[in-house]
């Protein structure tokens, strides 16, 4: 259910059997990731506590570290978390893997360019994990470096995700293979939109806004992706869309959200000061 995105009755099922087994550490960790995607900061935090309680190491520090930057603590976790690293060389690669992509998550946030090393560190253990390539990606494109993403991303052109990244930076570089990438993933999220996919639905807002350049139909997927997704990355692609279409409404629950969480992110706090002065 989580891997489909269907995250209430996920969540329901992992409460009902830590109910019944309060020391499922694993239970506790997918809480905590589901919490996490979904905007339950307050659940994601204590089932971190509860998880660390259980299994003291770099995982435990890496869940801690990953919602506690993103409620006002980003500082603090970074060093934690960096600190932790360190000390666990042992640690399996899987949780290294981890912990260097929150910590390159969280460098970005604050925008620092420590997040470039993170990455690379996170890659070194495993250059074909999706989500650090994704986030490595987006990170590239937004430091105007496509030639760097269509290098990273090369062999790739499978995985949807990865593919949408190919095409903005083949069309921020001006690379031939834009148009062709362009039809393509038109296709693909066409059919995914067709299958009731729900999965990729920043990732159709993106497109609609930087490719087609069509402002409401990205704003109309953003809110529905909002809907259900509530990460930093959810928030820059409703905003992104909200300040295209100069509807400061659309971009109020972003706004309070991230006020609420006390999200400390440079970019998306750029983006409130700009849908904020727009008239």
């Amino acid at each position: 259910m989580q891997a489909q995105h269907d995250f209430a009755p996920a969540a329901a099922d992992l409460r009902a059997a830590l109910r019944d087994a309060p020391g499922a550490a694993q239970a506790l960790l997918v809480l905590a990731s589901i919490d996490e995607v979904t905007g339950d900061l307050a659940e994601a935090k204590d089932a971190c506590t509860r998880f660390a309680a259980l299994r003291p190491g770099l995982a435990a520090a890496a869940c801690t570290a990953s919602i506690g930057s993103l409620t006002g603590a980003a500082e603090a976790d970074q060093t934690m978390l960096a600190d932790a690293v360190a000390k666990q060389p042992t640690a399996p690669a899987s949780e290294r893997l981890w912990a260097l992509t929150i910590l390159g998550e969280i460098e970005i946030r604050r925008d620092d360019p420590a997040a470039e090393q993170y990455f690379n560190q996170a890659l070194a253990l495993d250059n074909r994990d999706v989500y650090a390539l994704t986030v490595f990606a987006d990170y590239l494109l937004d430091h105007h470096r496509p030639e760097d993403v269509l290098r990273l991303l090369r062999g790739f052109e499978r995985v949807d995700a990865l593919y949408l990244r190919l095409a903005l930076a083949a069309q921020a570089a001006g690379d031939p293979r834009f148009p062709s990438y362009q039809s393509d993933v038109a296709a693909r999220l066409e059919a995914a939109r067709r299958q009731g996919d729900r999965l990729h639905l920043r990732d159709a807002s993106r497109f609609a806004l930087e490719i087609e350049h069509d402002a409401p139909r990205a704003l109309d997927f953003a809110q529905q992706n909002w809907a259900v997704h509530k990460t930093p990355y959810d928030a820059r692609a409703l905003l992104a869309a909200a300040i295209a279409c100069h509807d400061q409404a659309a971009a109020r629950p972003v706004i309070e959200w991230v006020a609420a969480a006390r999200l400390e992110d440079h970019t998306i706090d750029r983006l409130i000061q700009r849908i904020s002065s727009s008239r």
